[in-house]
């Protein structure tokens, strides 16, 4: 896309997932060319959208690679990676945009051969209602200070990676619908380094509704337990009461105080059907032997 930067040792490939974003890939192509360091390529993955977005990326003259039938993140992601032409792959999100420095923020941390991946920090600027509200605080934790770090869980919403070094520990998982970043994060980790700098900004530019922000809580926790049993339950009324409703309080936030105590309820409810019906083979298992051991 740009002679300047294939003119210095940083050449990059950038792409976006996007899945009926039309309202939105807009302007996350629009944060990709804004990037103090231009990228040399730019691509769409549009993973079976049923809208315009194919359509409104290709008219801003952007390459759309079309996965036909919906495939989910983990194959979206690991096509992209196969995609791109370049060492260093620059991963956007449909509904984010980048901060104009992002890229070259990131880039200088891969002068150290060891550092393999680089991720940056969602922050809401303008939340707008409880809804967002509780996004910036719970799921984006803003509120909390962080420091770089090489110990965060991989997020690419937006980051950067070697694809030699991703190709090389077996690219994402392609039947992971969610977690795929976290999980391909895990593997980066065994061979180097995975870097979490807040100061990389990414800005959302969608206001969610309140079931697809409470749909994405539990998708970034799902990525960090196999099954959804008993235990996982309290578990998640003991963070809802402990860590999500005392932040909320101590912001007079009565609001969003009432969603974080309905928070282990919608994890419940979008939890995976598959590690539902384990645990719930599991619950018999455990309750037919204490069963058997009552009547022996």
């Amino acid at each position: 896309m740009s002679s300047s930067a294939a003119s210095g040792p940083w050449r990059v490939s950038a792409y976006i997932p996007c899945y009926n974003n039309a309202r939105t890939i807009g302007l996350a192509i629009q944060g990709i060319r804004n990037q103090t360091h231009p990228v040399d390529e730019l691509f769409v993955m549009d993973d079976g959208s049923t809208d315009n977005s194919a359509a409104i990326a290709e008219s801003l003259g952007v390459r759309v690679i079309r996965m036909g039938a919906n495939q989910g993140r983990g194959a979206v992601r690991a096509r992209a990676m196969e995609a791109a032409c370049n060492e260093f792959v620059l991963c956007g999100d449909a509904t984010n945009q980048l901060s104009p420095t992002f890229l070259q923020d990131g880039l200088k941390y891969f002068s150290d051969e060891k550092v393999l991946a680089v991720f940056g920090r969602c922050h809401d600027r303008n939340p707008r209602g409880v809804v967002d509200r509780w996004r910036a605080r719970h799921l984006y934790k803003q509120d909390i200070p962080q420091e770089i770090s090489n110990r965060g869980s991989f997020s690419t919403f937006g980051a950067i990676a070697r694809k030699s070094a991703v190709l090389k520990v077996g690219n994402y998982d392609r039947r992971l619908r969610h977690g795929e970043d976290y999980e391909l994060g895990n593997r980066l980790r065994e061979v180097g380094d995975v870097i979490a700098d807040p100061g990389m900004e990414i800005q959302p530019v969608i206001h969610n509704t309140l079931f697809q922000v409470m749909e994405r809580f539990a998708r970034w926790n799902r990525a960090m337990i196999s099954t959804y049993d008993l235990n996982t339950f309290i578990q998640s009324h003991i963070v809802a009461w402990k860590i999500l409703i005392p932040r909320d309080l101590e912001k007079r936030d009565w609001l969003a105080a009432l969603i974080s105590a309905s928070s282990p309820y919608f994890s419940l409810a979008y939890a995976d059907k598959r590690s539902l019906s384990f645990t719930a083979k599991s619950f018999r298992k455990k309750t037919d032997a204490t069963t058997d051991q009552s009547l022996n």
